[in-house]
């Protein structure tokens, strides 16, 4: 039952996904978001924080992606605050945006062309199922796309 719900939830994000941002934007984005999934995962109270990641998730799908004119990191800092993200949470999931980069990132992230280990991650793993749009999304090995 949990699973279905959970199909569900991201089969809904995955449609609001298909909004118009592009570029390195929603490359940061995804980092962001990459970045806040692993840190809750090591969070004391996993379950609250996940419940985090959701919220967020949820949050900017619909109040972000949908807007033409939303400036993506500018939007992310409103559903920190909506959601009530703690302000640790957020320093840790800018942290690990940072050092993913090698080398660390300085500056506007925007700007960086250097490496970056979690993005490289995604790519390879993108590469190992064959993904070549977004959105899609992988349930026990099934692949589903918008």
């Amino acid at each position: 039952m949990i699973l279905n719900q959970t199909v569900k939830k991201l089969l809904t994000l995955l449609e609001i996904l298909a909004a118009p941002h592009r570029g390195s934007k929603v490359i940061l984005e995804d980092l962001r978001q990459k970045c806040l999934h692993n840190q809750v995962n090591q969070e004391k109270d996993v379950v609250q924080a996940r419940e985090h990641f959701w919220n967020y998730a949820e949050y900017f799908g619909r109040s972000c992606l949908t807007r033409e004119d939303a400036k993506l990191e500018d939007c992310s800092r409103e559903a920190y605050n909506a959601i009530g993200i703690p302000s640790e949470m957020i320093q840790k999931v800018e942290e690990c945006m940072r050092s993913s980069f090698q080398p660390r990132a300085r500056g506007n992230l925007e700007d960086s062309l250097d490496p970056n280990i979690i993005l490289d991650q995604e790519y390879a793993m993108q590469k190992d199922y064959h993904v070549s749009h977004y959105p899609v999304m992988f349930v026990n090995h099934n692949r589903y796309m918008i």
